[in-house]
């Protein structure tokens, strides 16, 4: 905010004149001129206050804080003035400056008298003419106390928790923490604030200043106030990670950072829990009645639901927003997605038979009886071959398949089987079975089965995160049960659900 000083030909007498709130001399303080001291002189300095209603988006660094009660001026290291806001948007202020090179400081404080925190600041070096008109201008500059780091929600809203600091007291709210649900980039806004939470907007003035310890993210400056941060793989059990960040001119703050999958567990009745690998419920989301989850598409953040009644597929956003129909396969069908294709891969069971067919339309290959499950192996990096695979299960046996290929390149004999799951990072697939052992884990060419003896429910579906190689089972009596491949349950779940409809699991690092 500029502070103007003008002189007037009296000698003897110094008006200041700051812009801010309030107006005329009101709570103005002089110090009187004493006898013997250098010759001084008159001017003027006006203040405009700051409207505490303007918007913080438009508090400069060069604006008084609204929080603002008074003013001291001193002038060569003595104080000069006092001067108390009044009810007016400017304020005049009268001042003695002794003739000649004078430095005058302008200090705002947010208590009455010149007393509390100080708010702002200015300096300024004048020469002052006696029997001149002199004019001191001066710009209040913010003091800053604190960074402020606020979440900056995305158009696409996508899952995140957040934990503030600075609920109580003056200052504003500010991040702490945050997990990053999922494999959504996040973006904070760090800007300075002064003592009274005030924010102070400092324009193209200096760049934030940042470090990073962890590895729960990489850190991307977007401009001059932005940070974005974009989840990487860790595990329940590692650290969380630490952002130190601090405005321009400002202390640093600190927010501590974790990722996390998502995991939607869809319930009968038309909603979806989402959930982190702690088993915290990250939000409750509603659902189009009769669409079911059944995969992600990584290259356009698209969660993906099926309807078997009308068999249309559904592009749904990562919170179950802004939903859109994209295709029709048939109804009654299976259907998974598989990233590296972008496709969507359909299983028709009808006629006693399953069809197989990619893009749910282009039939290439059959499998003997009525399919109950099916799983797309979807990561370039599995090495149990260098294609893509799917697998398809009836009650009794799976099948794995190329694409493109209708003849099976493995099978296996399972009784009582009722879901499947894979994992590329470990090339492994799962079988879920309604009988004990309710999970078993074999090879991408359906061999070596390992008994998954940690679940205790029978499931309805299983689902894996392919970051941390942890294993979901959503049981046919609604609990939710979570464990590593080495079976160490992790800890939060067991949870209580609903009736189970679908299980989808989305890895921070989806392919």
């Amino acid at each position: 905010m500029r502070c103007s000083v003008a002189r007037s030909s009296l000698a003897g007498a110094l008006a200041a004149a700051i812009t801010a709130c309030s107006a005329g001399g009101a709570g103005v303080a002089p110090v009187p001129h004493r006898a013997g001291e250098a010759k001084t002189t008159r001017a003027t300095f006006t203040i405009q206050w700051t409207n505490p209603s303007v918007p913080a988006s438009v508090r400069r660094k060069d604006t008084i804080s609204p929080s603002a009660q008074s003013v001291g001026v001193l002038i060569n290291g003595s104080t000069a003035a006092v001067a108390n806001r009044t009810t007016q948007p400017t304020q005049s202020i009268a001042l003695q400056a002794p003739v000649g090179t004078d430095v005058f400081i302008f200090n705002i404080y947010d208590l009455p008298n010149a007393q509390g925190t100080l708010l702002g600041s200015a300096t300024v070096t004048q020469l002052i003419v006696d029997g001149a008109a002199n004019v001191v201008s001066a710009v209040i500059q913010a003091i800053c106390a604190q960074t402020n780091i606020q979440y900056v929600q995305p158009s696409t809203v996508s899952p995140v928790l957040l934990g503030y600091s600075g609920l109580t007291g003056s200052f504003a709210r500010s991040v702490s923490s945050l997990e990053l649900v999922g494999p959504s980039p996040e973006t904070l806004q760090v800007g300075p604030e002064d003592a009274d939470g005030n924010v102070i907007i400092s324009g193209t003035g200096g760049t934030i200043q940042y470090t990073f310890s962890g590895s729960a993210a990489t850190i991307t400056p977007l401009n001059g106030a932005n940070l974005q941060l974009t989840p990487l793989s860790t595990t329940p059990t590692s650290a969380a990670s630490t952002l130190m960040a601090a405005a321009p001119s400002c202390p640093s703050a600190y927010v501590s950072i974790s990722s996390s999958p998502a995991i939607y567990a869809q319930v009968t009745g038309d909603f979806v829990l989402l959930l982190d690998w702690h088993g915290t419920t990250v939000d409750t989301l509603n659902i189009n009645s009769g669409d079911v989850l059944f995969g992600y598409a990584s290259g356009n953040n698209w969660m993906l639901a099926y309807n078997k009644v009308t068999g249309t597929i559904t592009h749904y956003g990562p919170l179950l927003q802004n939903s859109q129909v994209v295709q029709s396969a048939v109804p009654n069908s299976l259907a998974a997605f598989t990233n590296d294709l972008d496709d969507t891969i359909c299983a028709d069971p009808s006629g006693g038979y399953t069809y197989i067919s990619l893009n749910c339309s282009f039939i290439f290959g059959t499998v003997i009886g009525t399919a109950v499950a099916i799983a797309s192996s979807t990561w370039s990096t599995g090495t149990s071959s260098t294609s893509n695979n799917f697998f398809v299960a009836s009650p009794s046996t799976v099948y794995a398949f190329t694409v493109y290929n209708g003849t099976p390149f493995a099978t296996l004999s399972s009784s009582s089987v009722v879901g499947l799951a894979t994992d590329d990072q470990i090339s492994r697939v799962y079988v879920f079975r309604s009988t004990s052992p309710y999970a078993v884990q074999y090879t991408e060419a359906l061999s070596g089965g390992t008994n998954e003896s940690w679940i205790t429910v029978v499931p309805a579906f299983g689902a894996t995160d392919t970051d941390n190689d942890d294993i979901y089972v959503f049981g046919t009596g609604g609990v939710l049960q979570a464990a590593t491949t080495a079976g160490t349950a992790l800890p939060g779940f067991n949870l209580g659900i609903g009736s189970p409809a679908a299980l989808v699991v989305v890895s921070v690092n989806e392919h």
